[in-house]
């Protein structure tokens, strides 16, 4: 007895709307690494700022401003405090 062939479904093709997708084997570890290393970056970074900023002796540094007054200022009044106090 013959068994009789069933048709395959038709497959489809991908039009220019249709995207097609396949399941990549290192996408999940690939996006992980792109969560992971700006973090890691900054962590790196920021320890390094706080080391030097711990370890470093600010009276070592030098400053053009020390011994001298400081410089003077004059601001012009802004917004409603230009037009003066308001009477009640």
């Amino acid at each position: 007895m013959q068994e009789k062939a069933t048709p395959a479904a038709p497959t489809k093709r991908p039009t220019d709307g249709d995207t097609v997708t396949a399941p990549a084997q290192g996408a999940p570890k690939r996006r992980l690494g792109v969560i992971l290393a700006p973090l890691a970056i900054f962590g790196v970074m920021a320890g390094l700022f706080a080391f030097a900023l711990k370890t470093g002796d600010p009276s070592k540094l030098p400053s053009a401003l020390i011994g001298r007054p400081a410089p003077r200022l004059t601001l012009a009044p802004q917004g409603p405090l230009a037009a003066g106090p308001a009477e009640h």
